[in-house]
């Protein structure tokens, strides 16, 4: 092993890289199925690659919250989530953190591509059916963020545990929310071929409630290093794309607190009622939420 200031390289029957950790740490081997796993960036560093448990990953928090910094755009539009895997091979369950930085829905739902690491797995939601809109169909907000959230299949995964590559179940949980909150409506799909969905999606301008999302720990010790807030947002903004994969028109539409909602189209402005935004549905594509405090 060598020390350095980013994780020297390991030698042995090959070559890996350190994580990025501390400063000044030593670059471990991790050893598994005998092959040396490369480390991840974030609560992992070099001193200690090993998977770690969801109680383990919560205790560091404050220490990764600390590296990362929390200031200037990341205080106001990030967050905090944690991904538990749970290994249908051998049991075992690992948690890994990641900023929260906004919540991307798809109108289809389904199956889907997913690409990390130069691998591509396909994931299949078990939070119910596709939510695939035909002939003017209709879906909510609520029901896409709690499809979003639904516990997960993941295929082709390799387990940082027992080596194995086969299934695992993927399961994701706020720790805390951003101040403000985009949720991207993804209307734009490549597959089977280039297209996009018009499909109807129900909002309601008086909020948005995350708080089912939110990681309850059992420990008390450890529900105080969990946001305390409640998870609930009022809209104040959302922008609307109309037209085709290849050219369109964007519009944005928000909530003055002294003009009440305001339409921003080119240079032309102009006030309307709250109701109006019922015919945002089917091209809504960007929606803002502000917190709304305890």
């Amino acid at each position: 092993e060598e020390t350095g200031t980013k994780g020297k390289e390991v030698k042995e029957k090959g070559e890996t890289k350190g994580g990025k950790g501390t400063k000044g740490t030593k670059g471990k081997k991790n050893r598994k199925g005998g092959k040396e796993e490369e480390g991840e960036e974030g609560m992992k560093g070099e001193e200690d690659q090993r998977p770690k448990s969801k109680e383990e990953v919560l205790i560091e928090l404050n220490e990764w919250r600390e590296r990362r910094g929390n200031e200037g755009v990341a205080k106001e539009f990030e967050g905090e989530q944690m991904t538990e895997l749970s290994c249908e091979s051998c049991g075992a369950k690992t948690c890994s953190l990641q900023p929260f930085g906004g919540l991307p829905v798809e109108p289809g739902g389904g199956e889907y591509v997913e690409s990390k690491g130069g691998r591509s797995k396909k994931v299949k939601s078990k939070g119910g059916k596709s939510k695939e809109s035909k002939g003017g169909a209709r879906v909510s907000l609520p029901d896409l963020a709690s499809f979003h959230f639904s516990e997960e299949t993941v295929e082709d995964f390799r387990c940082e545990c027992c080596g194995n590559l086969g299934s695992v179940l993927k399961q994701q949980k706020i720790l805390r929310f951003p101040r403000v909150l985009l949720v991207t409506i993804k209307r734009f799909r490549a597959f089977p071929e280039p297209h996009k969905l018009d499909s109807a999606v129900e909002f309601d301008p008086q909020g948005l409630d995350l708080s089912d999302f939110r990681l309850s720990p059992k420990d008390k010790n450890l529900r105080k290093i969990v946001d305390p807030c409640g998870g609930k947002y009022k809209l104040v903004a959302l922008v609307e794309h109309f037209g085709s994969l290849d050219d369109g028109h964007y519009i944005c539409r928000a909530n003055d607190p002294l003009k009440g909602w305001t339409l921003f189209d080119d240079h032309k402005v102009s006030g309307f009622g709250e109701k109006q935004l019922e015919s945002s549905q089917k091209s809504v594509y960007i929606l803002f939420y502000e917190i709304e405090e305890d």
